[in-house]
């Protein structure tokens, strides 16, 4: 099996749907080698059993950097080829999936995360446009090409550590990513005997990227998006995302490796040694967000305060409710039992919304 770093496979079965995301796709990596071509099935699907012809499509000559899906492939195509033919071949021939479902909105898809939580995939925010989707999805392909590339090269080199290599990550951080990685088997599961050294390393690489894109990014604890940052720094989450002003003091904590093309995140580890940068005699110990600022000369800042629904006011919040998406006090919010990684010490779930899914978390 070769892999085609240059190639990107899209199933969607609605012709209107497809010309309008190739067409995104197209415009959004223009100049680049990453062509996108729809599945255009032949008289071989026209059977009941398709996923021989699907493995030979997808996995037994070129295999794609990533399948996009549309999740709700429809009955009332001329092929056999349902979304879970394709997730299967996808999973066993480790190609990264990357899936979206027109009809649903982000509160249906965060709600079905916690009762079917799936972190073999990565799944595209079904409430953006088609120009901002392909977009998202290009980063993604991006993202998993780096993620190989880099791999390789450090495999070659016989780095001990090639994980965080592939992050750049604080050498403060390490141990923490560790405790990620013990929260999901699959990133550190042997491969199966039997597979190829290019098998190994695309098994290796993608799951690598479902971990990094669903767990490390996804849940703060050694990276901090910018409301889990501004919760950390004990700010106004709003005025943080806003104002650069705020965020400009800690460029050298960004985070730049897979997937940094999405949004926004800073490196927990570095941001306290900004911190203590700043430090005075008279300190005993580092200046949180406000004081910071104020030392900076930056505008004055307001505290930040807690989100939960039942709850929350004018406590300080100093996590990040992963269910909201908005700060929340330890006081009202839940550590999230299992369900949250284990290395994700900045998040926690807000008492309403525990109380709300709880049922699903068990």
């Amino acid at each position: 099996m070769t892999l085609n770093t240059q190639r990107v496979v899209l199933f969607e079965d609605r012709p209107e749907r497809s010309e309008k995301f190739q067409e995104a796709w197209e415009e959004e990596t223009v100049g680049e080698d990453l062509n996108i071509e729809g599945f255009d099935p032949g008289p071989e699907f026209e059977t009941f059993d398709v996923i021989e012809p699907l493995r030979e499509e997808l996995g037994d000559t070129e295999s794609p950097l990533l399948v996009i899906l549309d999740e709700d492939l429809t009955e009332d195509t001329d092929h056999g080829v349902r979304q879970q033919d394709v997730r299967e071949v996808c999973d066993e021939k480790n190609i990264p999936l990357c899936i979206y479902h027109r009809e649903r909105t982000s509160e249906d898809e965060t709600k079905r995360r916690i009762e079917e939580y799936e972190e073999d995939v990565v799944k595209l925010d079904p409430s953006r446009d088609y120009e901002r989707l392909a977009a998202d999805a290009a980063n993604i392909a991006r993202a998993f090409r780096e993620i190989r590339t880099k791999y390789l090269s450090l495999k070659g080199a016989e780095q001990q550590h090639p994980i965080a290599e592939i992050l750049c990550a604080d050498e403060a951080v390490r141990s923490q990513m560790d405790q990620y990685k013990w929260g999901n088997p699959r990133t550190i599961v042997g491969q199966i005997d039997g597979m190829s050294e290019a098998e190994k390393d695309r098994q290796f690489t993608t799951l690598l990227g479902y971990w990094i894109y669903n767990e490390l990014l996804e849940f703060p604890g050694g990276l901090l998006n910018p409301v889990a940052t501004a919760a950390y720094l004990n700010v106004d989450y709003e005025a943080f995302e806003d104002d650069k002003q705020y965020q400009e003091p800690f460029s050298d904590a960004l985070y730049e490796g897979p997937f940094s093309e999405m949004g926004q995140w800073w490196w927990k580890p570095q941001i306290d040694q900004i911190r203590a940068n700043h430090m005075t005699a008279e300190d005993s110990g580092i200046p949180d967000g406000p004081e910071l600022f104020k030392r900076l000369d930056c505008d004055p800042i307001n505290t930040s305060k807690c989100h939960d629904e039942e709850m929350g006011g004018d406590h300080e919040a100093r996590y990040y409710g992963v269910m909201i998406q908005k700060p929340v006090c330890k006081e009202h919010s839940k550590d999230g039992g299992g369900w949250l990684p284990m290395g994700a010490t900045r998040s926690r779930i807000s008492v309403a919304k525990h109380a709300e899914y709880n049922p699903w978390m068990q």
